[in-house]
């Protein structure tokens, strides 16, 4: 039987027991006995409390990939109860002690119980996950300079986890510290030199990434230029030579005419070269750093002669007579003259000079040609032919008395014939009436006449004067009588 009750009737009269200590419990009612006493059957669970915290093992800050273990810590959960953990209001697995988790990213878990009485608190711990590096992909900047030159190189690429910097090497990946916690360095390498950066976190050190900076070397100027001749003649060479100059990267020597960098000539060092005129050469080095500056050297060149093509001037002429030669064409080299020669090209002198005035008594060859610093030419020549002049005869010769009707004949005697002449035999007067040429004629005057003779040329003119012939008769025979003589 069943009795209403309320607890106003309940008693603990005569019960050691708590009111509540086990399942199952009775409870005195007040005004029965113990023999028909009613009695209530409680049956109830026992409660559940909260997680007082949860501990972290071995941080509540991590590293990616690293795994931490969560532990509940105080709390009951009551009769058949289970301590439920969650993400947020994922659920992720029923546990009474722990559970291990490895978080890609901060996230907060939260631990409570649940029985069929109802669910407590969820007691939450948050668990950061700090973030990795990753490497540079490669570093930007200039990678060549000049020795004296600076660069600036720069991450590209890549990113930096948490509590990060970009750290900058030479010599090796984490060998010499060049800089730190900066993305870009300016760098002054006295050598070519490889740099290399990586980046060194809470977490994580990436793999470095490099770039060589190449220094490449200026040259220096020559102090000097030697030669082998300053001084040449045109069509002859001389070998030039810079001195003192070093090249540096990319270094060679250059030639130029005109100015420092002109007109190039040449290139290297010795050169040789054949200027034709006198020229000034100019030297420097020139590479990938720039340019030195010159030294330079004159050489001086002398010209050569040309030989004369002709002389001019009267080629013959008479004795006693003179004619002017002269030079044609040709050309006076550096420091000649033109000299005159007979008998052979550079034979017996006869003067100097673009002219010359001469009087030969014999027909004479002249050679002419130019010697000066360079060289000397080959003659021109030119024969000047002298005419030789007659000479007066002395007398004729041959029978000067005849008889009317018979011959004579009559003879130079002396003197001498010059260059193409011929005696020329003339009556009347010196010029006046010919009567033959030549050495002798024979003439067979009717009546005593003066007979003339001369050279073919202007000399003095011999007359003969026949004397006249005058026949007388005698009984006894034909008489002549010398009526002239020969003056």
């Amino acid at each position: 039987d069943f009795v209403a009750f309320s607890l106003d009737n309940v008693t603990s009269g005569g019960h050691s027991d708590p009111l509540i200590t086990n399942n199952d419990e009775w409870i005195d009612f007040r005004g029965y006995s113990n023999a028909n006493r009613p009695q209530l059957i409680l049956n109830y669970e026992e409660p559940y409390v909260a997680a007082s915290s949860i501990t972290v093992s071995p941080s509540t800050t991590i590293c990616p990939g690293t795994s931490v273990t969560l532990t509940r810590f105080g709390g009951t959960t009551g009769t058949n109860g289970n301590w439920g953990w969650y993400t947020g209001s994922t659920f992720l697995q029923y546990n009474n002690t722990s559970i291990t988790v490895t978080p890609a990213s901060t996230t907060t878990y939260c631990v409570r119980g649940e029985n069929s009485c109802g669910n407590t608190t969820c007691t939450p711990v948050t668990i950061t996950v700090q973030s990795n590096s990753t490497a540079a992909t490669s570093i930007t900047g200039t990678s060549t300079i000049c020795a004296g030159g600076s660069t600036t190189l720069s991450v590209s690429g890549g990113s930096l986890g948490t509590g990060a910097g970009w750290y900058w090497y030479s010599g090796s990946c984490g060998g010499t510290l060049v800089a730190s916690n900066t993305s870009s360095i300016t760098v002054s390498p006295a050598t070519t030199t490889t740099y290399y950066v990586r980046a060194q976190g809470t977490c994580n050190t990436t793999a470095c990434v490099s770039q060589t900076v190449t220094v490449n070397t200026a040259s220096t100027p020559p102090g000097s230029v030697s030669v082998t001749a300053s001084t040449i003649c045109n069509g002859q060479s001389t070998q030039l030579t810079a001195n003192g100059a070093t090249l540096g990267t990319g270094g060679v020597l250059r030639w130029y005419t005109a100015s420092c960098g002109g007109t190039l000539v040449a290139t290297g060092n010795p050169v040789t070269l054949s200027p034709t005129t006198t020229t000034t050469y100019y030297v420097r080095a020139e590479g990938t750093c720039g340019n030195t500056t010159c030294a330079s050297t004159t050489i001086t060149v002398n010209q050569l002669s040309v030989a004369a093509t002709s002389i001019s001037g009267t080629s013959t002429i008479c004795n006693g007579q003179s004619t002017t030669l002269s030079v044609i064409g040709g050309s006076l080299g550096t420091g000649a003259t033109w000299q005159w020669y007979t008998t052979s090209c550079g034979g017996a002198s006869a003067g100097s000079g673009n002219s010359i005035t001469v009087s030969p008594t014999s027909t004479t060859t002249y050679y002419v040609r130019a010697e000066g610093t360079c060289n000397t030419t080959i003659c021109a020549s030119l024969t000047v032919t002298v005419n030789q002049l007659s000479t007066d005869p002395t007398g004729v010769s041959g029978t000067t008395t005849i008889c009317e009707g018979t011959s004579t004949t009559l003879s130079v005697v002396g003197g001498s014939l010059g260059t193409g002449a011929t005696w020329n035999w003339f009556s009347g007067s010196c010029g006046g009436t010919a009567i033959g040429s030549g050495s002798s004629i024979t003439v067979t005057p009717t009546a005593t006449q003066a007979i003339t003779l001369e050279p073919a040329e202007a000399v003095t003119p011999l007359t003969v004067h026949l004397p006249q012939l005058r026949l007388m008769n005698f009984s006894a025979g034909i008489v002549y009588k010398r009526l002239g003589s020969l003056y």
